[in-house]
């Protein structure tokens, strides 16, 4: 009995020991696996930046408030929950990112481009205001902008830079870096015209125009008619710059000594908020913060055919635009503010992009996503989130920044994936809806999940007709759903109340200047000119119409005289004929439709031309 209770004693005693040596190997082989994924982390953006708007949905945090710590909500989803292995700290390694060519994932090509605006209204000494934009934040190296009017040429040592334009001409213009990397050339043709009030100056053509296609506005087959002003896309990254008092970014950049306000009571804050004194301290840096993203913003929406303004009202609202992880249920990362449940969801959907990402993080990728193992769908996705988080105790301020900007185009094809669901779940239950209510749909899937609509709209009898936020509206239960909507429409609809005014101007001279044309007197004078209007697609890039390029059929408007005048062009070409209207008198030159328009000055004889420039589109690759 004794020997044989010592015997199973012992066995027990061996099992034990079996089990604990099977545990520690266990742990070792995943943490193995971690140190693996972290040694990738460097060749994780590129995939993002080259792969096309993807899938399905993302559930994300509500947007931090005006105290000194962002707050969230648990949202509601109906996505099958994922492998997530809890842990006390975030599970992403944070390391700062370098930017070494020829990374294959998680390095996009740096750009470098110029861009040209006008002033708007009269002023007394014409100009135009040239600016080039960068991607990758790097303070010490400046962009200068240099190109040649007719024959004569200009130097610009920073950019914005106003340049004086005394009479109308062609402007050929590039922007450079103390690097030595130079933009491609742009040009554009301009129309300066003096009256009594001073000079007036429009944009002939353009270059490089973009002819904007609203992914989202397409799959929901919304006529433009529908779209609002914040859809429209800016032509000038310098459009989405704003000046708004971002009370949580101005705590952190307090927090985190990029300002200094010690002299302030609080040291800025009065514990919640900043204080009035630690807002004058920030001001300055709080609008340079909230607006050095906007170039590529302006390239993702571009790209991934999303709104700009969309996408930036939505980083102002996750993030004020500081890119933070925080620890809530899962981890909340970055300007976005994604979790793995919506990485989780785009690696579902969009099977290009899981093969790249997979093959940075596992040895065999034969498996489609959904058919691996819990453990190696949890580390491709700990490896797709390494590309959204931007915390890095190494770097100046704690972030990133070069890895925050190389974030956004995943929020943007994040964005359209919900576009796709809120879509496929309206068309589930028989609903169409406007283009305006389409997008409060999907920003509902963003925030609070997918499932969170689809739970709403279950309570709706289906039908074959229109739906609207009003109907939707008192059946979202998930928390902080409505509200969110709410806020995301407010900063849509009063974001051209924010924009930032541009300094007033000191103007860069043509080294060889043009004396400026006299102000002419004011005297009755009746025209005899006309008006041509030519409309064409620039299909081969050399910026002259030929007969293959006229576009028929375009509704053209003039306004002028308090009246309005219809024609359609036939062979691209309508002509106006202007006799009898007051010389000087202004009017304005529309395309209703195709977001194009010119101002125009009546001449006394002769005629008027005016040439709209359409660039042919970049079509994408591959279906979504």
């Amino acid at each position: 009995m004794e020997a044989g209770y010592f015997k199973g004693a012992s066995c027990a005693k061996e099992i034990i020991r079996m089990k604990r040596l099977f545990i520690w190997v266990v742990f070792l082989s995943f943490f193995s696996y971690w140190i693996f994924v972290a040694s990738k982390a460097s060749s994780v953006m590129a995939a993002v930046a080259s792969t096309g708007t993807p899938g399905l949905t993302k559930t994300q945090s509500p947007s931090p408030t005006a105290t000194l710590s962002p707050t969230s909500t648990l949202k509601a989803t109906a996505t099958p929950e994922p492998f997530v292995l809890p842990s006390t700290t975030p599970f992403i390694e944070l390391t700062n990112t370098p930017l070494p060519p020829g990374k294959s994932i998680g390095y996009m090509k740096p750009v470098l481009e110029a861009f040209i605006s006008i002033p708007q209204g009269p002023v007394a000494q014409p100009y135009v205001i040239l600016s080039g934009y960068k991607t990758y934040t790097n303070l010490t190296e400046p962009v200068s902008i240099s190109g040649t009017v007719g024959d004569q040429s200009f130097e610009c040592a920073s950019s914005p830079c106003n340049l004086n334009f005394p009479k109308s001409g062609v402007i050929s213009f590039h922007a450079l870096t103390g690097s030595g990397a130079v933009s491609e050339d742009n040009q554009a043709d301009i129309l300066v015209t003096g009256s009594t009030e001073g000079y007036y100056l429009t944009i002939l053509t353009l270059g490089k125009f973009v002819v904007f296609s609203d992914s989202c506005g397409s799959l929901w087959n919304s006529p433009q008619s529908e779209h609002p002003q914040w859809a429209a896309f800016p032509q000038n990254p310098a459009e989405l710059n704003t000046d708004k008092s971002l009370h949580y970014l101005a705590s952190r950049l307090m927090a985190s000594g990029v300002v200094d306000a010690k002299d302030c009571p609080g040291g800025g804050s009065d514990g919640t908020a900043p204080n009035p004194c630690g807002l004058k301290k920030v001001k300055d840096q709080m609008i340079a913060w909230q607006n050095q993203y906007d170039f590529d913003i302006w390239l993702a929406g571009r790209d991934q055919h999303i709104p700009p303004v969309m996408l930036k009202s939505l980083l102002e609202l996750e993030s004020q635009f500081w890119p933070i992880t925080q620890r809530l249920f899962l981890d909340e990362i970055g300007l976005g503010q994604i979790n793995q449940l919506g990485v989780d969801v785009l690696l579902r959907t969009n099977p290009v992009l899981f093969q790249q990402v997979c093959s940075t993080a596992l040895y065999n990728c034969n498996l489609p996503y959904t058919s691996m193992s819990g453990l190696d769908r949890s580390l491709i996705r700990g490896t797709l989130a390494l590309v959204l988080d931007s915390s890095c105790p190494s770097c100046q301020y704690g972030v990133d920044l070069n890895k925050a900007s190389q974030s956004i185009p995943l929020i943007a094809q994040i964005i359209y994936s919900n576009c796709m669901q809120s879509k496929s779940i309206l068309s589930a239950h028989g609903f169409t809806a406007n283009y305006d209510d389409n997008w409060k749909f999907t920003m509902v899937s963003y925030h609070s999940g997918f499932g969170c609509l689809q739970a709403a709209l279950d309570k709706i009898p289906a039908s074959s007709g229109e739906v609207t936020w009003k109907d939707i509206a008192p059946n979202l239960t998930c928390p902080g759903s409505s509200e969110y909507i709410d806020k995301l429409w407010t900063s849509l609809e009063t974001f051209k109340n924010n924009k930032k005014e541009p300094s007033a101007p000191t103007i860069v001279q043509l080294q060889t200047p043009t004396p400026m044309p006299p102000l002419p007197t004011h005297t009755l004078i009746l025209s005899s000119a006309r008006l041509e209007v030519k409309v064409f697609v620039d299909l081969n890039g050399d910026g002259i119409r030929q007969d293959n390029e006229a576009v028929d059929n375009v509704q053209v408007n003039l306004n002028i005289a308090g009246e309005t005048r219809i024609l359609v062009t036939q062979h691209g070409v309508v002509t106006f004929d202007l006799t009898g209207l007051e010389v000087g008198s202004r009017g304005k030159l529309s395309l209703p439709g195709l977001y194009r328009s010119a101002s125009i000055v009546v001449p006394e004889s002769g005629t008027l031309p005016i040439v709209f420039i359409f660039v042919k589109p970049v079509l994408p690759t591959r279906l979504p």
